[in-house]
């Protein structure tokens, strides 16, 4: 019975001596050089507010206001790792009439109260070549209108517009419709040491 508990501790003294000592070397290692980094797992954590649905009647006009518009907020919670993300309408149904320079959308932030812009474009990239009035855009249904933009624990307030100018636009809009929503999309970010 002797030998047999002499053999335990020996092999429980060897046991904590090799973690022991393993321990307190990658420790040592990794605390003197500062070409380590210490890593930690963490989650992505999106806070989004979608707005409401981009339909409706929309008369011509020459500016922003006379469309629709809907304000979506984004953001990360405090325990997230950062992120990065792309804004985009997704097309539900758009008149062939209307996949032209003249329906235009724009996107504006908000800032300590203060709308600021972003970006503006056109519906160009859905027209169809298929002859059907309404259906969704032809080459993608994703209009990117916000990309790469990186999250912060503050929401951020997107407001995107849709209208129709006047000046760029004739009588063929008439009866013309649209649907859409906004939506978004994350990726996580990274980077590289040098």
């Amino acid at each position: 019975m002797k030998k047999i508990t002499i053999y335990i501790i020996i092999i429980l003294v060897i046991t904590i001596t090799t973690v022991g000592s393993t321990y307190a070397y990658l420790i040592s290692r990794t605390s003197s050089s500062a070409n380590f980094l210490l890593g930690e797992g963490a989650e992505l954590n999106v806070v989004y507010t979608g707005g409401t649905a981009l339909e409706g009647e929309i008369s011509p006009g020459n500016n922003k206001t006379s469309g629709l518009s809907t304000t979506v907020n984004i953001g990360i919670t405090a325990d997230s790792v950062i992120a990065k993300a792309n804004l985009y309408i997704n097309v539900n149904t758009i008149s062939s009439s209307l996949a032209t320079e003249g329906f235009i959308w724009e996107v504006y932030k908000t800032v300590n109260g203060e709308e600021t812009f972003v970006d503006s474009g056109s519906f160009v990239e859905c027209r169809t070549t298929t002859g059907e009035d309404t259906k969704k855009c032809a080459t993608k249904d994703k209009l990117y209108i916000v990309n790469n933009y990186i999250l912060s624990t503050t929401p951020t307030s997107f407001t995107v517009y849709v209208w129709i100018d006047g000046n760029k636009t004739g009588s063929d809009i008439l009866g013309a419709s649209f649907k859409g929503t906004i939506a978004a999309e994350t990726e996580k970010f990274t980077g590289h040491l040098e």
